[in-house]
């Protein structure tokens, strides 16, 4: 549930919409620094807190890097301010997993997948139309996981997630 040590590739989805990817060697791990940041010092303004992704020489990455180094996927959760309570949740800290959910009847998006707390209790929103496809293929293969990775929050109440997804493992 909380901090996670190390994160592994596996294997990459086949979708129309995957992403352009480097194939990642096997083994090849990263960490996750936490860290926050608030431009100006002022504490009720939009802060940043999280973490930051390093490669296995601790250098650290922007996200764009690490999706095509380890194929993953990072996206920020799209729906959440009509959702606001439940994001405010313990569950959406930055470091716990999440669980993602395949909507087959939703009327707006054919490829629609919600975005949970682990248990499958509180919805804070959606994987963004442009990334739900290579999420829905990758949620087939074995190993795949969500977990909150980000949060922005504006005078003390979280109004975003990021999420990173793809072929991890967590250890505790």
């Amino acid at each position: 549930m909380g901090v996670f040590d190390w994160i592994r590739p596996s294997r990459k989805p086949t979708s129309a919409n995957s992403p352009d990817s480097s194939p990642s060697k096997p083994g090849t791990t990263f960490t996750l620094v936490e860290g926050s940041f608030d431009p100006d010092g002022d504490k009720s303004d939009l802060v940043w807190s999280g973490f930051h992704i390093h490669d296995a020489r601790g250098v650290g990455m922007d996200y764009d890097d690490a999706e095509k180094a380890f194929n993953l996927t990072i996206f920020r959760v799209a729906g959440v301010s009509y959702r606001s309570d439940p994001l405010q949740r313990s569950e959406f800290e930055p470091g716990s997993v999440l669980k993602l959910v395949a909507e087959e009847n939703n009327p707006h998006d054919r490829n629609a997948v919600s975005v949970w707390d682990r248990w499958g209790t509180n919805m804070i929103g959606y994987v963004p139309r442009e990334r739900n496809e290579w999420v829905r293929a990758a949620m087939q293969i074995p190993g795949t996981n969500a977990l909150a990775l980000a949060e922005h929050r504006k005078d003390g109440k979280r109004v975003s997630l990021t999420v990173v997804f793809g072929p991890i493992a967590v250890k505790s």
